[in-house]
């Protein structure tokens, strides 16, 4: 076995290389997918302290037509509203001429804010 490594290590040196490149680049994607950065803005308010106290601020948007569609057709084949979610996709059948996005006001709101 050593004379095999005295032989030839260029090819146990290289390999030696390439295995030690490979996890190097491995923790390094590891770290940058699931490292500290991830884990320090996580439940930030939670977790440090000196955050003011939140405070709910109601705002009254209108429904739009297509989610009161929605609800009707849902409540028409027994669904209940409440419990099932107005997916993008379920909407999209409803109107394909137009995204969520497009009619939902809370979009607006959020860009005026």
């Amino acid at each position: 076995m050593w004379m095999k490594s005295a032989r030839f290590p260029c090819c146990w040196l290289s390999r030696l290389i390439l295995k030690l490149a490979i996890r190097r680049e491995l923790i390094q994607q590891l770290i940058d997918r699931h490292g500290t950065g991830r884990l320090l803005f996580r439940n930030t308010r939670q977790s440090v302290q000196g955050f003011p106290k939140r405070v709910y601020h109601p705002i009254a948007l209108s429904q739009p037509k297509q989610y009161e569609s929605a609800v009707k057709m849902l409540l028409a084949f027994g669904e209940n509203p409440l419990q099932c979610a107005l997916s993008e996709h379920f909407l999209r059948e409803l109107n394909a001429n137009m995204a969520w996005c497009e009619f939902d006001l809370r979009v607006q709101w959020l860009i005026d804010f």
